[in-house]
Order: C-alpha cells, then sequence, then structure tokens
C-alpha cells in the first residue's frame, strides 16, 4: 500500500478502504501469523466469516477480537458486492506477496456469486406526483431551519447542496455522485452556454471513461438562479460548488447525502421499493426520450456506455449547440415555476454578496 500512495496510483479513500480490510483479515487470522502457514481452508473460513458480518464493520483496533463480530440473526448482512470488493483487496494483496516472494501461490478464495436481484436492483422512477411532493417539499417552499427541513417556515435555503442536487440530477440525470463531488472549476462556459463538466477531479472520480462529459445547462436550471449560486461560489473562493457535501474518509462522497435523501423521501411518504436518489436519472432518461430520438448525443448527455460517439465525432465532444438542442427539447416532468428567480429576487442576491 505505501508504494501504491508513493505513485499516487489510487485515491485516497480507495487506499483507506485497503487499508481496513486488509486490517480485518489480520485480526481474523492473527496478526503475528506466518503467511506461509496459513492454507486455502482458512481462506475459504475467512470468507465465510466477512459474509456474516453486518454493513458499516469498522477497521479493527489492536486486540479486536473480531471473531465475534458476526451479526446476529436477525440482522442485516454485507452485500455480496461489499463481500467480493473484500476477497479482491485481499487477493491483490496475495497477488502482490508472490511477487515479493512472501507466499509461493495466491490462495484467496473465489468471490462470492452475485444473484440477479444483487447485481442490478430494480430502480424505479419518480412518477409525476412524487415530484410535485418532493419539490413542493418545505425545502423548497419554506422550512423553518436546516435542521427541521421537515417543518413549513420561511428558510429556502438556495445555497444548500439539499436544494440543488435534487434539482440538477433530475435536469441532467446525473449521477449523485457526480454532482455532489463538482468543483467550482467544472462549471465552464462554451460559446456562450453553460456547462457543467462531468470529469474526474480532487473529490471524486467518474464512473467510466463515458461519464466525462459537458452537460448544456437548461433554461430551466437557469430561472431558478443556478448561474447566481455558481458564480458567488466561485467569487468567494470556494473550490468545490457544495462543500456542504461531506462523508467520512473511507466512504463514498456522497454517501451521508444518499441516507439523508432517504429519510427525506420517507418524510413525504414516497416509501416505493427501488425508488432512491438515482430515480432522477430514470426520469431524465424517460424525458430525453421523449424529446430527441439521437441515441449518440443522449448517451453522451447522460454517460452510457457507447462506441458511436467516438466512431463520428473521433476525440472531440459533440459540438455544444448539438448538445444544447437536446437538452432544450426536454420538458421538465414538473412545475417549477415557483422556484425562478424574479429579477428583484436576483438583484437583492447580488447586493447581499457584495455586501459580504
Amino acid at each position: 500500500l505505501a508504494e501504491v500512495e508513493a505513485r499516487n496510483a489510487a485515491r485516497p479513500r480507495t487506499i483507506l478502504e485497503k487499508k481496513t480490510d486488509l486490517a480485518l483479515f489480520a485480526a481474523y487470522i492473527g496478526a503475528d501469523r506466518d503467511m506461509r502457514t496459513i492454507d486455502r481452508q482458512e481462506y475459504r473460513d475467512y470468507r465465510n466469516f466477512i459474509a456474516t458480518l453486518p454493513p458499516g464493520t469498522r477497521r479493527p483496533k489492536l486486540g479486536d477480537n473480531v471473531r465475534d463480530w458476526i451479526g446476529k440473526d436477525d440482522t442485516p448482512r454485507l452485500a455480496p458486492a461489499s463481500i467480493n470488493k473484500k476477497l479482491s483487496n485481499l487477493s491483490a494483496f496475495l497477488k502482490w506477496c508472490v511477487e515479493e516472494g512472501i507466499v509461493e501461490n495466491n490462495l484467496a478464495p473465489k468471490s462470492i456469486v452475485q444473484r440477479e436481484s444483487d447485481r442490478k436492483k430494480e430502480i424505479r422512477t419518480f412518477t409525476t406526483d412524487q415530484l410535485k411532493l418532493i419539490f413542493n417539499a418545505p425545502i423548497y417552499t419554506g422550512c423553518e431551519s436546516h435542521h427541521f427541513y421537515k417543518r413549513p417556515g420561511s428558510l429556502v435555503d438556495r445555497d444548500s447542496a439539499r436544494f440543488w442536487l435534487p434539482l440538477i440530477a433530475l435536469i441532467t440525470g446525473a449521477r449523485l455522485n457526480e454532482v455532489a463531488g463538482l468543483a467550482t472549476t467544472d462549471v465552464v462556459e462554451i460559446k456562450n452556454h453553460l456547462c457543467i463538466w462531468f470529469k474526474p477531479n480532487d473529490y471524486r472520480g467518474v464512473k467510466s471513461v463515458n461519464g466525462i462529459r459537458y452537460v448544456p445547462v437548461h433554461t430551466e436550471l437557469l430561472k431558478i438562479g443556478f448561474r447566481q449560486f455558481w458564480e458567488t461560489r466561485k467569487k468567494n473562493g470556494e473550490q468545490r460548488l457544495f462543500p456542504d457535501v461531506t462523508s467520512a474518509e473511507t466512504r463514498q462522497l456522497s454517501a451521508s447525502f444518499s441516507q439523508w435523501f432517504g429519510r427525506f423521501l420517507d418524510s413525504l411518504g414516497i416509501h416505493g421499493k427501488g425508488q432512491v436518489f438515482h430515480s432522477y436519472r430514470h426520469v431524465n432518461v424517460d424525458v430525453q426520450n421523449l424529446a430527441s430520438r439521437d441515441l449518440i448525443l443522449k448517451n453522451y448527455l447522460t454517460g452510457h456506455s457507447q462506441n458511436s460517439t467516438r466512431e463520428i465525432y473521433g476525440s472531440k465532444d459533440p459540438p455544444v449547440e448539438e448538445l444544447v438542442a437536446v437538452v432544450e427539447a426536454m420538458t421538465v416532468p414538473v412545475d417549477l415555476s415557483h422556484l425562478h428567480l424574479s429579477p428583484t429576487d436576483s438583484q437583492k442576491k447580488h447586493r447581499r454578496d457584495d455586501h459580504n
């Protein structure tokens, strides 16, 4: 891991995850154990052990008896994907041990086979009525405070991630972590069109090379005040667009926000199975399908995997004018006019920023 860190070959969060997983293995097998004496059955026993652990298992401390951490019969277990990641990190470590001559063979156990339902949980879109509930909640119409966001009041916090992340996800179709980790420099002007450039930065990566794209900002977001919000962030010297989105170093940047969003949906009575923040992406894809038949541009805008874009445009991105045409053809599936900034509101905001 020290070699990986020295080469900057992995993100800090990834390094911490690997350290946590290897510390768990060391605590299970015995930190002073000679690696050459561990046989294949013991590795299999370790795989069976981690399959019994509850989600959120922390990094062991010195003296912890991790074998007592087995979850109770009625508690949730680690998902197959989480188990496989721990096994993958162990396998990578053992591969390094082989290369260094510490052990002869990589005896890491095979991954847990995932069921189809585990590999791809059904994500359901939001209905129009549910979108009305969400964007007419006190967060958007006035709440008592940041803490008491469920109670009606006079606060509409247009500088918060809670206000902007659902709006941006709905209208751009971007993934939660893509939006949560935006830097102020990721918003750019291209030929007089304000765009959001989704690309790896210091705060998060992107899912794949197809996720690197720029998306023109829809007129609806401009009416709500996205440009003013971004300009204020820049003027105040903020590096991140949403610095209020935080999470533990070992977790994905947007993990805590995702949990909060689940509680927010519950408060609105939206309990549908598979209805999560990612549902906004499904809404956006449906809207795009109604707005355009150009599959190549639609896939580019959502960051979906495809070869056709590169075949047509080579190493270049599609012309911004073509992307703007697709974006502006989309009809936002819920009335957001109550969030539009009036000219007076905009002037007041600029005067307040100047005063600050």
